[in-house]
């Protein structure tokens, strides 16, 4: 580090914009305060968004990579479909559409799958699959994702006003517990520019959901979109 630091008047840390230093941070940014304080001439500065901004912004490469993976994805969640029925397992829907995506290469899923039925629909991310499915329960399955366009100039916080004024319209505003979505890049909840309007190879979620444990109903409809040139 002080070798580093002897070949750069200058620092920079990976901390979001105004984000200030706490006991919290981690130990490297810690290290790098002490040296900026030590060494003569030395200063800090934040890399601010840019490393979001590189993240949210795809290749062709990648894109192809993601929509190759949402095909294996709707492939497992068909065969996932035809294993529904009363008296079977939550879990033996989540495997078979795992089965699928490991006999088409894939190494694992993406994220834990989520499949609840009945009151389990309601829980946000249903950790488990041990309940065994009744007649007229409802089955929230969160394994599949399709590609669609969006218009030039919207922000991130656009599309998540509109969707939620659609539900509260409906009468059902308290029942949306979470924001709209989130970017998709290297990790499926992914780093992203939401401080800039969504520009040419930025993918992102859309995934609106109703919740209503009293009545032991949730759904959460969840779209992968990418935002392209088409129509600028």
């Amino acid at each position: 580090m002080l070798e580093l630091a002897g070949r750069s008047p200058v620092l920079w840390q990976v901390l979001r914009p105004g984000t200030e230093y706490s006991s919290e941070n981690p130990k490297d940014l810690e290290l790098y305060r002490k040296i900026g304080e030590q060494l003569p001439g030395v200063s800090i500065r934040s890399l601010g968004w840019t490393l979001d901004n590189m993240r949210s912004r795809h290749s062709a490469d990648e894109l192809a990579i993601m929509q190759r993976t949402i095909r294996m994805s709707e492939e497992g969640f068909r065969a996932a479909v035809k294993a529904i029925r009363p008296g079977v397992l939550e879990g033996a829907v989540e495997a078979e559409a795992e089965r699928i995506w490991k006999a088409n290469g894939a190494r694992r899923p993406s994220y834990p799958s989520i499949v609840g039925s009945g009151q389990n629909s309601t829980i946000l991310h249903y950790p488990r699959t041990a309940h065994v499915m009744k007649d007229g329960e409802l089955i929230l399955m969160d394994m599949s994702a399709a590609f669609a366009q969006m218009k030039p100039g919207v922000y991130y916080e656009d599309l998540d006003a509109a969707a939620r004024k659609v539900i509260d319209d409906a009468g059902y505003g308290d029942y949306f517990i979470h924001g709209l979505g989130h970017f998709v890049g290297l990790d499926v909840h992914d780093a992203g520019a939401y401080q800039e309007p969504l520009q040419a190879g930025m993918v992102i979620t859309l995934e609106p959901g109703i919740y209503i444990p009293e009545k032991g109903i949730g759904i959460r409809i969840e779209d992968e979109v990418e935002r392209w040139m088409a129509g600028d």
